[in-house]
């Protein structure tokens, strides 16, 4: 992705700042958030654009109690899909790949259904499928945003 997508970010390209992903291996249906976290942190990488990790997707939903890790992810998924803002960018005919890879596989790397039928289930699949690439990047933090990242007045950065 930093030889294909960055070349292409003509405007404030300056602001994206390399940044260390954890890319560590991962436990599938894993019920420890913290241990899984810890896991991804085992192995590193440094560059701009990335992928989301999975715990960056279990943490991104405001239910913790019912969707707080993998296994109870998936168990509720139905209703995890509707406390978890990263869902929306899950396309709703595929899968969002993440840069978590399975801890017995390095062929393998998790994903999220986006497909109504089984939508934000979290698992694992061969790498070789091209859909769900979502970019991830960091920004500086002496970025200035303005507009409120609605429609009529989307997030503007500078």
């Amino acid at each position: 992705m930093n030889d294909t997508y960055l070349p292409t970010i003509t405007t404030n390209k300056d602001k994206i700042v390399s940044y260390t992903w954890s890319i560590g291996g991962v436990t599938a249906g894993n019920t420890d958030l913290a241990n899984q976290i810890n896991d991804e942190n085992g192995t590193t990488w440094n560059g701009n654009v990335g992928l989301i990790i999975s715990s960056e997707y279990l943490r991104a939903n405001s239910n913790k109690e019912q969707c707080g890790n993998m296994s109870i992810n998936n168990t509720n998924r139905e209703s995890c899909i509707t406390t978890n803002w990263m869902q929306s960018i899950v396309p709703s005919d595929g899968y969002l790949w993440m840069m978590s890879p399975l801890d017995s596989g390095s062929n393998y790397a998790f994903d999220v259904y986006g497909v109504p039928s089984n939508a934000g289930n979290m698992s694992y699949r061969l790498v070789y499928m091209s859909s769900g690439v979502v970019p991830s990047l960091y920004l500086t933090s002496s970025i200035t945003l303005t507009g409120d990242g609605s429609q009529e007045n989307p997030y503007v950065i500078s």
